[in-house]
């Protein structure tokens, strides 16, 4: 798992690969939260219902650009990237 994520503390950003979300859909949903909340830099989660929505746009789309929990979530390539807002 660890292999699939990728986080620059300095740029404040997180590199999710395709496998990331090949995982089980609890890990993903779990993981996914918590890589939100550290480069949004919130105490708390974001609702579980948003990150569902997030998870299935990362599915169905080939690219795209959303906010969420003080981060901008884009997909480009298969890839996506989390930077602070």
């Amino acid at each position: 798992m660890r292999q699939s994520i990728t986080i620059l503390q300095k740029k404040q950003k997180a590199i999710l690969k395709e496998n990331f979300f090949s995982q089980s859909e609890e890990v993903t949903f779990r993981s996914f939260g918590e890589v939100i909340k550290i480069i949004g830099k919130k105490y708390y989660t974001v609702r579980g219902k948003k990150i569902d929505k997030i998870i299935n746009l990362v599915d169905s789309k080939s690219s795209f650009k959303v906010t969420l929990g003080g981060c901008i979530i884009k997909k480009i390539n298969g890839i996506v990237i989390l930077s602070k807002e």
